[in-house]
């Protein structure tokens, strides 16, 4: 993908290194903000869950070096990067110093499926670990389905293309329903998503906000 840097891994003996200029006792994990990232489902999926899952193991004692640097990116989500780092973001592809580090990942830990964290031999960390950080930066009060007469329902709609084509029907199943079309102010969207115990909507970038949900949300 042409918007994604390409780095290359080059070993070589200490005296035809550069002299760092800045030496770091933390280690580092270099990763990228381009490619699809722009995408509200992307930037999710392709960056801040798998650096949750590359990141965690370190306790915040990590530097994040970015290339393809998308300031969006790292400005709207700068609360949840906070948690997982100690450090300033820093754009690699800005800095013209020489940066020294005891160690480096580069790449991030992706899984299987979509928006997911598999739990391994090597972690006990899930989704369910992310989704718990994000009611945490959110302020989120509710962190599992509420038990009401009538459960609340949100219907997410679309203007263009792959709409309900019956969401009149939708909406009077018996639920508390209320349709309303995600923005783009990720706080007010996370603190609507959150009052709801079922999610309905055709397949789009707005129903990765389900990550703000309450666990067993259907």
């Amino acid at each position: 993908m042409n918007t994604i840097s390409a780095f290359q891994i080059k070993a070589a003996p200490p005296e035809k290194l550069s002299d760092c200029t800045q030496t770091l006792d933390s280690p580092a994990i270099l990763f990228s903000t381009g490619g699809h990232a722009g995408n509200h489902f992307h930037r999710f999926s392709d960056v801040l869950i798998p650096l949750f899952a590359t990141s965690l193991r370190f306790n915040r004692d990590v530097v994040f070096l970015v290339t393809n640097h998308d300031s969006r990116l790292t400005s709207q989500h700068r609360k949840t990067l906070e948690i997982v780092s100690r450090y300033e973001v820093v754009d690699i592809n800005r800095e013209n110093q020489t940066m020294c580090f005891p160690n480096m990942i580069v790449g991030l830990i992706a899984h299987e499926h979509d928006l997911s964290i598999d739990p391994s031999p090597f972690s006990t960390f899930s989704t369910r670990n992310f989704t718990k950080l994000l009611r945490s930066v959110y302020s989120l009060e509710r962190d599992s389905v509420g038990y009401h007469h009538r459960p609340r329902m949100l219907v997410i709609p679309r203007t263009r293309s792959r709409r309900l084509t019956n969401e009149v029907e939708v909406v009077e199943l018996g639920f508390d329903s209320v349709v309303h079309k995600m923005d783009h102010h990720l706080e007010s969207a996370a603190k609507i998503i959150n009052t709801f115990d079922v999610m309905v909507g055709v397949h789009g970038a707005a129903l990765t906000n389900m990550l703000f949900s309450t666990e067993k949300c259907r």
